[in-house]
């Protein structure tokens, strides 16, 4: 579905295409978020804030509404902010679906492209060439990732006088398979370059 230039929900879908048209599909990545990112981000969040507003609202029935007419007053003012905090949390939980399933990135022989939809008006890209990449870290230090079980992927390139890029996998749940195939596609992607380029010995 297009609304706009930037909301394309199938724009996925084409470029994974083009590109296992382009190079295999065994040369081709498709990497987002682990389901973990739903549960977290927007699952938990529901779950706590109905409590909290049940909570709420039973406290103050049972012990602020048969008080007096000032009772009933902060009665239909809490119910008002109930409102607007659920309005905004509707806003958050929308943005969090957003971003899990309009959020990617693409790993092929050349390059790692990372998509970032920014609500609906606006889409950032950044690419970084396969190339230049030194070392592929597993980010391991919060405790919240070791209780979930997920991490984050690093890449740590050579520094670019022009241009460099920071990407960053995160919520992966099983970081070291995806980081070895990751590795499977440079290695190949490092082996096609040297045949086509053979050095010359002097």
């Amino acid at each position: 579905m297009r609304i706009f230039s930037n909301f394309d929900t199938n724009l996925n879908d084409r470029l994974y295409q083009e590109a296992v048209e382009r190079f295999g599909e065994d040369k081709v990545l498709f990497v987002r978020r682990d389901k973990i990112y739903l549960i977290l981000k927007i699952w938990l969040r529901l779950w706590i804030w109905l409590l909290i507003c049940g909570l709420f609202l039973i406290l103050f029935y049972t012990y602020v509404w048969m008080w007096s007419p000032i009772g009933r007053f902060f009665w239909w003012l809490l119910r008002l902010i109930i409102i607007i905090t659920w309005l905004i949390l509707i806003y958050l939980v929308i943005k969090k679906l957003i971003d899990y399933y309009m959020d990617y990135t693409i790993v092929t022989p050349l390059n790692i492209t990372q998509y970032d939809q920014t609500w609906i008006l606006q889409r950032t890209t950044r690419s970084l060439d396969i190339f230049k990449i030194k070392t592929i870290s597993i980010d391991k230090r919060w405790l919240l990732r070791s209780i979930f079980n997920y991490w984050s992927i690093v890449f740590f390139t050579e520094w670019d006088s022009s241009q460099q890029w920071d990407i960053t996998l995160n919520y992966i749940s099983n970081p070291n398979l995806l980081r070895d195939s990751i590795q499977n596609i440079i290695d190949v992607s490092e082996s096609i370059s040297r045949n086509l380029n053979p050095r010359t010995s002097v």
